[in-house]
């Protein structure tokens, strides 16, 4: 999971940690994502508007949600590929899971 974050990503072990914990309690039967209004200000630097659609599976429930996440990510071109440096949800979500279990 690391690999795609930059090292200078902030809180990059605690967002890990995150993103595991939520995939211990999802199980992600699809997940979908759309890029869009991509710029970039320098050539090692990019700017884009990240739409995640997924569908998951509380893993102890068998409830089934379906939604949408929006994000602003910055890139950067780290260690020879294109990482994420920074990112900021930007809207909101569609049927988002239960508060008890954050991303």
């Amino acid at each position: 999971m690391l690999r795609v974050y930059d090292p200078a990503f902030p809180d990059v072990v605690r967002k890990t940690e995150e993103i595991s914990r939520t995939w211990a309690i999802y199980d992600y039967r699809r997940i979908r994502f759309h890029i869009e209004g991509i710029s970039s200000p320098s050539p090692n630097d990019a700017l884009a508007r990240v739409i995640w659609e997924m569908e998951t599976r509380n893993r102890s429930t068998h409830k089934i949600k379906n939604f949408i996440m929006t994000y602003q990510v910055r890139f950067t071109k780290s260690l020879g590929q294109w990482r994420i440096k920074a990112s900021a949800k930007t809207g909101p979500s569609e049927n988002p899971p239960e508060k008890e279990e954050k991303f």
